[in-house]
This record gives structure tokens, C-alpha cells and sequence, in this order.
């Protein structure tokens, strides 16, 4: 079973991985839509960010209410 694992799974594991990379796309981001009932903060944050941040926040992909994306407001000024 040592060597069939060996001999089938590290090729197809070789081959998928491959498969992956070669159909991956970067994805466009959303357009800023500010929903209120979305950024609704009843608490501060406590960490960073002037408790408008998630603790996990990526300025890419996660907008601050009601100005949007921090790339694009940076851009903007």
C-alpha cells in the first residue's frame, strides 16, 4: 500500500495542484454599495483601527463605512 500511495497519489496531487494554478483568476472587487444595517456597530472595536476595523481587516477587500474601500479613498486625496 506503501508504494501504490506513493506511485498514485503524489502524481495526482502533482497534476491537480497544477491544474489549479493554470485556471486560477485574480477576482474584481465589488463595488462600495454602504448598506446601514451592514456596518452597524453597537461596540468599538478594541483592537486597531479606531474600532472600525475587524480584527482580520484587509484594506483590499474590506470597505470602512460610509467611505468605502481604503485604497480608493487614499486615491481619491
Amino acid at each position: 500500500w506503501k508504494r501504490l500511495s506513493l506511485m498514485c497519489a503524489l502524481p495526482l496531487v502533482a497534476i491537480l495542484t497544477a491544474f489549479v494554478f493554470s485556471t486560477r483568476h485574480e477576482e474584481e472587487r465589488p463595488e462600495f454599495v454602504f448598506w446601514p444595517h451592514m456596518y452597524k456597530r453597537e461596540k468599538t472595536f478594541f483592537f486597531k483601527g479606531g474600532g472600525n476595523r475587524t480584527m482580520y481587516h484587509n484594506p483590499h477587500w474590506n470597505a470602512l463605512p460610509p467611505d468605502g474601500y481604503e485604497d480608493e479613498i487614499d486615491l481619491e486625496a
